[in-house]
C-alpha cells in the first residue's frame, strides 16, 4: 500500500453525519424516490446551518446532527402559532411547499436497523414540562403520535438542579454516556416551563473493517505548509466512488447496507471552505446516485470529534426570530403561561476507528416564561422630584422633592 500525504482536510461536518442519516438500500443503489422530501428538507437545513457556523469558526472541527436539529424544530413547530409558526415552517419547508411537514419529519424520528450485527440508528424524543404547565391535549397527542414524544413532569421552579440532573441523565442513558451535560444552570432556571429533547444515536460496524496492524502515523496537512502526525487507517477495497471538478467522494459502507460513511475531499488543496459554500442537498443526492464501484486505495484518519453549541443565534440568522422574543406565539402548547423559546442547545460526538463508527447527538429546545427583559435601570439613590398626577386630566395632585429619606438602621442577625 502506498504511503502518501493527505494534502487537504477531510469534510468532518454535516457531510459525514448528514449522509449517514440519508442512508441507502445497497452500496450503490440511490435513495428511494419516496424519501426525497425528508432528505431534501433535512439536507437543505444542514447546509444552511453549516454555512452560518462556518462564518464564525471557519478553521475549527465541527460535527452536528442535521436530523436531530430538524426533528427538534419540528416539535417546536407543533406548539407554535401565527408568525412564530410561519418563520419556523419557512425554515424547515424551504421550497417543499406541498409535503405534509410533520408527517415528513416524523420519518427522521424512526429507529432503523438492517438486521443482526448491522448498523443501527436510534432516535428518542421526550418532553419535560413544569408541574404548573397546563398543556393542551391536542398538543401532547400530536407530539406523541408524530414524534413518539411523551411528557414527563419536573419542578423547574423549586428544584431546577434536580431537573437538570434528570434531563442530562436521560440523555446519557440514550447515548451510552457519550453526552451527559447538554443542559445546565445557565439554560435551565426556575423560569423554565418546557424542554423538548431529541437524541440521535448511531452505531455502525464496517462491512470491511480496517486491519489495526496497518494503522500507522502519517502526516496530515492541516494547512498550507503545516502538517500534523495522525493515526492513519489503511485498506484497499471496492467502494462507491464519485468525482467532479470540485471534489472526490468515497462511500465506506456499514453492515446491513443502509448506511455509509461518506468522505468528500476538495479537488483543490486547502479549499474546504469553498467546497462547503457550493455544496448543497443536490450534491449529496449526486454522490449517492452517480457513484461507481472502484478499487480504492483508502487512507482514512482514525478520528474523534465533538461539538457543543447554542443554535439560538444561528436560527435567528436563518429567519427564526419571533420565537425568541416576547411576542412569541406558542399558544398551541397551553393556556396558563405565555412562553418563548429561550435557547436551542446541541451537542454531537463522533468516533471513527478500525471497527466502525459511533456517533451521538442531543438537542434541547428550552421554553421559558415570557418575562420582559430589563431594558432600563432606574435606581432612585439620590435626591429626586416626585408628584402624584391625575393621568386623566393631567393635573398634579401632590408635588414634592426628596433630599434625604428617613434613615433606617439595619438589624444585625
Amino acid at each position: 500500500m502506498r504511503v502518501r500525504h493527505f494534502s487537504t482536510p477531510v469534510v468532518l461536518t454535516t457531510l459525514a453525519l448528514g449522509v449517514l442519516f440519508v442512508g441507502q438500500a445497497t452500496a450503490v443503489d440511490p435513495p428511494a424516490k419516496s424519501s426525497g422530501d425528508v432528505a431534501a428538507i433535512n439536507n437543505d437545513l444542514a447546509f444552511r446551518i453549516l454555512e452560518t457556523l462556518r462564518e464564525t469558526s471557519p478553521s475549527e472541527n465541527l460535527v452536528f446532527s442535521p436530523a436531530g436539529v430538524t426533528v427538534a424544530l419540528g416539535m417546536v413547530l407543533t406548539g407554535a402559532e401565527g408568525e412564530t409558526a410561519a418563520e419556523i415552517e419557512n425554515l424547515l419547508r424551504g421550497a417543499h411547499e406541498r409535503c405534509d411537514l410533520h408527517a415528513t419529519l416524523s420519518r427522521l424520528a424512526i429507529n432503523g436497523s438492517a438486521g443482526k450485527d448491522a448498523a443501527t440508528l436510534n432516535t428518542h424524543n421526550r418532553l419535560w414540562g413544569d408541574e404548573s404547565l397546563d398543556c393542551h391535549p391536542a398538543f401532547l397527542d400530536q407530539l406523541r403520535s408524530t414524534y413518539n414524544a411523551e411528557m414527563f413532569l419536573l419542578n423547574f421552579a423549586d428544584q431546577s438542579e434536580m431537573a437538570i440532573q434528570e434531563i442530562n441523565g436521560w440523555i446519557a442513558d440514550q447515548t451510552q454516556g457519550r453526552i451527559g451535560d447538554l443542559v445546565g444552570p445557565e439554560s435551565i432556571t426556575p423560569a423554565t416551563q418546557l424542554v423538548m429533547t431529541n437524541v440521535v444515536d448511531f452505531r455502525g460496524p464496517w462491512v470491511k473493517p480496517f486491519m489495526e496492524d496497518l494503522t500507522q502515523e502519517m502526516p496530515f496537512e492541516v494547512s498550507s505548509g503545516k502538517t500534523a502526525n495522525v493515526l492513519m487507517m489503511q485498506q484497499v477495497a471496492t467502494l462507491p466512488y464519485q468525482e467532479t471538478e470540485s471534489y472526490r467522494a468515497v462511500q465506506i459502507p456499514y453492515r446491513g447496507g443502509r448506511f455509509a460513511f461518506c468522505v468528500i475531499l476538495p479537488q483543490k488543496p486547502h479549499d474546504l471552505n469553498s467546497l462547503e459554500a457550493e455544496f448543497h442537498s443536490a450534491s449529496v443526492h449526486e454522490i449517492l446516485e452517480k457513484a461507481e464501484m472502484k478499487v480504492v486505495d483508502l487512507e482514512l484518519p482514525r478520528m474523534k470529534s465533538s461539538t457543543s453549541i447554542s443554535l439560538k443565534q444561528v436560527l435567528q440568522d436563518l429567519g427564526v426570530r419571533q420565537a425568541f422574543e416576547l411576542s412569541a406565539d406558542f399558544s398551541a402548547i397551553g393556556s396558563n403561561e405565555t412562553l418563548l423559546l429561550s435557547d436551542v442547545l446541541h451537542q454531537s460526538f463522533i468516533e471513527v476507528d478500525e471497527q466502525g463508527t459511533e456517533a451521538s447527538a442531543a438537542t434541547a429546545a428550552v421554553f421559558s416564561k415570557s418575562i420582559p427583559t430589563v431594558e432600563v435601570e432606574f435606581h432612585v439613590d439620590r435626591p429626586f422630584l416626585y408628584m402624584v398626577a391625575d393621568r386623566h386630566t393631567g393635573a398634579i395632585v401632590f408635588l414634592g422633592r426628596m433630599m434625604a429619606p428617613a434613615q433606617t438602621e439595619k438589624s444585625t442577625p
